[in-house]
């Protein structure tokens, strides 16, 4: 006999698992590729295909252009493919190339300047950027910018951290912290805990492994807390030192603060600049040698699981996680690996200086060897979400 409360229950789930992550994928890969569109026809170049998602078609149509829109069945990522491509990754197709007349040669992406190119390899990431911030500013407007709040206090606890296994709940207010001793607070109590970095600096400072907090707990009044700091060894960026940090796992408490159109524009610059030199620092750490900031990468399965939270959260933090996830696509495909946007940028670049096209045989192994490191990264952004999800 069928359950139908254990059916409603996975059905739930799964709605929540997939239908907000394939939502927000659809909308900022269709962002992307319309970027590139838009540049290409602006150019005078025929958009043959506009693809969102890879393999089969599920639907579609053709437009008086000859452009076909379709929906495919593969819903991670999507394509323009332009008269003189190859394949989805825009290689050039030099059986096609040879053969064209002047008319074909006017409206092939192959033969346009490489300046023009590089015009519409970008204007993908430029159109991710541009749909992050419009949605920063409607958001800041509408539902208010999120911000720390200034005092400490507990806005979000760590799974498996020091700090919930020391029993700490949202909403504690640190009131004082002191170095501890066998469950005993020792020592100075530091009670000048203004700003929530004041107290991140002041467990640093502390000499034992045990850290005694006082906090207060809504109507239950003052608590005490023992909590032991985990580590975590860093390279410090200006001297190549590698020095230790002590955390335990807590977040500051969020608020929103709703903005007038001139400031969220301004907030939303601001975020943006923000996450771009942070993504770029994270990218660079992990190229580096650092194997925590290759740990921060996530894949399919990490985005829909952050897609899932933020929808059963509301719309809006799921639009604000839309904005965050679409500068990371615009920054992703502006990094010069082969078979992305920045790949074909930098080939652009080197005919620039050289004064001709990269040979049609070169070209061709720089595709392969890009194909093959995103094939790497995949696997690998898989594997960390593996991990994470299933054995934290």
């Amino acid at each position: 006999m069928l359950d139908f409360s254990a059916f409603i229950t996975t059905a739930t789930n799964t709605f929540f698992w997939i239908v907000p992550f394939l939502f927000l994928i659809t909308i900022l890969v269709f962002f992307h590729e319309l970027g590139h569109y838009f540049s290409a026809r602006r150019h005078g170049v025929r958009v043959e295909a506009f693809a969102v998602g890879f393999g089969k078609e599920l639907f579609g149509f053709t437009d008086k252009h000859g452009t076909r829109w379709k929906l495919c069945a593969i819903p991670f990522g999507g394509y323009v493919q332009m008269f003189s491509d190859l394949n989805p990754a825009s290689q050039p197709d030099q059986k096609k190339i040879q053969q064209m007349s002047e008319a074909d040669k006017a409206v092939s992406l192959f033969h346009k300047t490489p300046w023009q190119r590089i015009e519409v390899a970008a204007a993908g990431p430029v159109a991710n950027y541009i749909l992050a911030f419009f949605i920063f500013v409607f958001a800041f407007m509408v539902d208010g910018e999120r911000m720390p709040v200034s005092a400490p206090i507990v806005g979000a606890i760590a799974k498996n951290s020091p700090a919930e296994k020391a029993g700490f709940q949202i909403k504690d207010e640190i009131l004082w912290v002191s170095e501890a001793k066998d469950g005993k607070a020792i020592g100075e109590k530091r009670d000048k805990l203004f700003l929530f970095e004041i107290l991140s600096k002041t467990i640093n400072e502390l000499e034992t492994e045990q850290v005694a907090m006082g906090v207060q707990r809504g109507q239950e009044g003052e608590k005490v807390l023992f909590v032991t700091p985990g580590r975590l060894s860093y390279e410090d960026p200006k001297t190549g030192e590698v020095k230790e940090r002590r955390l335990i796992g807590i977040l500051p408490e969020i608020i929103k603060v709703k903005r007038g159109f001139l400031d969220a524009v301004g907030g939303s610059i601001l975020k943006i600049c923000q996450v771009t030199v942070m993504t770029f620092d994270v990218i660079w750490q992990a190229v580096t040698g650092s194997v925590e900031a290759r740990s921060q990468f996530s894949g399919p399965l990490g985005i829909m699981k952050a897609s899932k939270d933020m929808a059963e959260k509301s719309l809006w933090d799921l639009a604000y996680l839309g904005a965050l996830l679409s500068l990371a696509l615009g920054i992703f495909n502006l990094l010069p690996i082969p078979v992305l946007d920045g790949g074909h940028i930098l080939l652009c670049l080197v005919e620039i200086v050289i004064g001709k096209p990269v040979s049609p045989s070169l070209q061709e192994w720089f595709m392969r060897i890009g194909f093959g490191f995103v094939m790497i990264l995949f696997t690998y952004v898989m594997w960390n979400d593996i991990t994470r999800l299933f054995f934290s």
